[in-house]
């Protein structure tokens, strides 16, 4: 395991600015979240080959007023327990700042008070007066002009002299697995339960995750960036680039409540970005016949006949097994290499089995193909003329693929290319 160094404070103290900084310098990827509102932020940084993983929090709540705002101090409790290092931003002494530091004196691990936004050349007049806080160490830094930033970094390595232990995972491609549904589907349980902490906030107030909640998850010695996002509805979409980025999607979908036209159009954001997928049918738990959903599922989502469809209980941790098994299949789906000569009877054999007709004045001919594996299986057809193929020819050139070369839980992309 990295060492955990995590950034707390009040609003507007520079914690977030702070965190870019160091990630920016010390991170092969950049996280270009916002200042988190609800959960915290981690990024995997290496300071002279010492690996760390730097974590962003949301504000300090010292009077959490409802149910979201306690779940947020019991996460930050918890981090806090298991953080190495714990660099406490102020910009200013408050009453807040004093019970902060009462808070933070019962965490017995090291901490780093850093003054952000301070006239330097008046720090040393003026450390007196934030001696008060007695923090373990006390560092004077512009958070927003990076001034010191190289030299707190330097003192992080006194401090805690990493192992290296996952050093090597930034130097692997993860798989991004986005976990998207309508709100209090479930999105969130389901994540907490496969990296068996409360990584992503639960309550039962539907729309509780805000911003996406990132994690690195191991299975099988495969790395894999878990990306919850915030419930779907008809004013709040996943930004696009998230789609871009994400290898697979997961929708997940409450059995417990009616298949709306919305809650169709959601899982179908899958098909749209042409991801691979796989439908989850969460809180199964609390259904008689779950037979009668899949059923359901098939008939209204036709163009979607492929995608495995999982019932699970992601509270519960029922049915668990089920969907890590369709998700390995998928990955070995994904990494299956067709020789030439497999491509060449299958081209063959789409024609022998289904001979185009003329269409717009003329008969298609493929002359041969290419192909590239991936969660995403391309061909290309190096053809007379593009304009000679109907979309259904085409569709039926598709489902030929999926079907006779073993990759039936995989979206395939066919692309037409003009050859003579």
């Amino acid at each position: 395991m990295s060492l955990i160094i995590t950034i707390v404070g009040e609003k507007d103290a520079g914690k977030t600015t702070l965190f870019h900084q160091i990630a920016k310098k010390y991170s092969t990827s950049i996280n270009k979240n916002s200042s988190p509102l609800i959960n915290y932020v981690e990024e995997l940084i290496t300071i002279s080959n010492n690996t760390y993983n730097l974590i962003d929090t949301p504000k300090f709540i010292l009077s959490p007023k409802n149910e979201i705002e306690k779940e947020i101090s019991k996460q930050l409790e918890k981090l806090l327990e298991k953080s190495d290092l714990i660099l406490w931003l102020v910009d200013k002494i408050t009453e807040n700042s004093i019970l902060i530091n009462q808070l933070l004196k019962k965490i017995k691990v090291p901490k780093i008070l850093l003054i952000n936004k301070v006239d330097l050349s008046a720090y040393e007049e003026d450390i007196n007066s934030y001696q008060i806080l007695r923090a373990d160490y006390y560092f004077p830094i512009s958070a927003l002009k990076g001034i010191n930033i190289d030299k707190l970094t330097r003192q992080i390595i006194k401090i805690l002299p990493s192992v290296n232990e996952k050093k090597e995972i930034n130097d692997e491609k993860n798989i991004n697995l986005l976990i998207f549904g309508a709100p209090n589907s479930g999105k969130s349980t389901l994540m907490n339960y496969l990296l068996r902490e409360n990584r992503s906030l639960v309550t039962p107030i539907a729309g509780t995750t805000q911003e996406p909640v990132t994690s690195p998850w191991n299975w099988k010695n495969i790395n894999f960036q878990l990306v919850d996002t915030a419930g779907i509805t008809k004013e709040k979409k996943i930004k696009i680039d998230l789609w871009k980025k994400c290898d697979l999607a997961w929708a997940v979908i409450d059995a417990s409540l009616p298949l709306t036209k919305q809650i169709l159009q959601i899982v179908n954001l899958g098909e749209k970005y042409n991801k691979a997928l796989i439908i989850i049918v969460n809180k199964c738990d609390l259904i008689e016949k779950k037979e009668l959903i899949i059923e359901e599922l098939r008939m209204r989502l036709k163009s979607l006949s492929y995608c495995p469809i999982v019932c699970l209980s992601a509270l519960e941790g029922k049915g668990i097994n089920l969907l890590v098994r369709a998700l390995g299949e998928m990955i070995n789906q994904s990494q299956k290499r067709l020789t030439r000569k497999q491509i060449e009877e299958t081209t063959k054999q789409i024609l022998i089995n289904n001979p185009p007709n003329y269409y717009q004045g003329g008969k298609l001919k493929i002359y041969y193909a290419k192909h590239e594996l991936g969660l995403t299986h391309v061909f290309i057809f190096f053809i007379n003329n593009p304009q000679w193929v109907h979309f259904s020819y085409q569709r039926y050139m598709t489902n030929y693929l999926r079907k006779n070369l073993g990759l039936e839980y995989l979206p395939i992309k066919v692309h037409l290319r003009k050859s003579t």
